[in-house]
């Protein structure tokens, strides 16, 4: 029987403690400030590596971006666009730094990390539109942002996953090929309880009760949620998407969320990479600083990335 990774369930006991509040417990603002003070203290050292970071808004809806340039890049870079993770509420741009310096440094990219706009104040469709003006901005001033534009690539986390999934359906519907999608613990049918919500309820940081909060604030119109583009599975085909890398936790209550997309990908023909990282939580990617597994799952995920950008590699 698989066993939750030591470091994490080390972790889960800390932020569980009697008297200590949920992450996700109380309001949307409660929520921000616990994440952030979070992603404060665990982004180390960022700043004295070799990347150029800069921040600019972009597209009709005046989006802000950060853009993560290595030093020494390829004559022929990948631009990545990642989506933080937050539950469409909370997260952003700035507290995602360290995850973006290292997809930069480890996938030899330009990274463009996208501020979308955040729920309840802006429920769905902002996010999602936010997303896909920003990879269509990209697409047409292909000189700002790297020099392949057949290298347009979508990463994301948790929310940021579900939004790369449903992003990249939409820009097949609008003809704009993209290289690849990374999905990481995505939630993809919102609509529906898979049995791991049911496993996973209670005490792995994302809970049963979380996912409810976030259905109500970020899709209020509960019918809506059971489609497309909100749950991507929904979507008449999946048939000529980008190339996806799927990756799930084994100690995730949307662990099933993913696994279940990653297979109707590959059943409609769309070339898929399943990776199932059995002994980690929800949401590990931003956090290997936990745990020696998370650190090691960031690298293959980033080299599985590479792998599907560049099959000579």
């Amino acid at each position: 029987m698989t066993t939750l990774d030591p470091h994490f369930a080390e972790f889960l006991e800390r932020i569980n403690a009697p008297g200590l509040p949920a992450t996700f417990e109380g309001s949307p603002t409660e929520w921000r400030a616990r994440i952030a003070a979070a992603s404060a203290s665990s982004d180390r050292a960022v700043r004295t590596r070799r990347i150029t970071i800069r921040e600019r808004r972009i597209g009709h809806t005046l989006v802000t971006v950060r853009i993560y340039t290595p030093s020494e890049l390829p004559r022929c870079a990948p631009t990545l666009v990642y989506l933080h993770p937050g539950g469409f509420i909370s997260g952003s741009a700035a507290l995602s730094e360290g995850v973006a310096v290292r997809l930069a440094e480890q996938t030899r990219s330009i990274i463009v990390s996208v501020d979308y706009r955040l729920a309840p104040e802006s429920p769905f469709p902002a996010a999602l539109e936010d997303t896909c003006a920003v990879i269509e901005y990209i697409a047409e001033h292909m000189d700002e942002f790297g020099n392949d534009v057949s290298r347009i690539a979508l990463v994301g986390e948790s929310a940021g996953g579900s939004l790369v999934a449903s992003a990249a359906l939409i820009m097949r519907d609008r003809k704009l090929d993209l290289a690849a999608q990374v999905l990481i613990c995505p939630w993809t049918n919102m609509g529906y309880e898979y049995p791991s919500q049911r496993s996973f309820a209670e005490s792995y940081f994302l809970t049963a009760r979380d996912l409810a909060d976030i259905r109500r604030h970020y899709m209020p119109d509960v019918e809506q949620s059971r489609t497309f583009p909100v749950s991507p599975v929904k979507a008449n085909t999946l048939v000529g998407v980008a190339p996806a890398v799927v990756v799930v936790a084994g100690f995730d209550p949307l662990l099933d969320d993913g696994t279940a997309y990653a297979k109707a990908l590959a059943a409609q023909g769309v070339p898929t990479i399943l990776r199932t990282f059995d002994t980690l939580i929800h949401p590990f990617y931003g956090m290997p600083h936990i745990s020696p597994a998370a650190d090691q799952a960031v690298t293959t995920i980033h080299s599985d990335l590479v792998r599907v950008l560049d099959p000579q590699r």
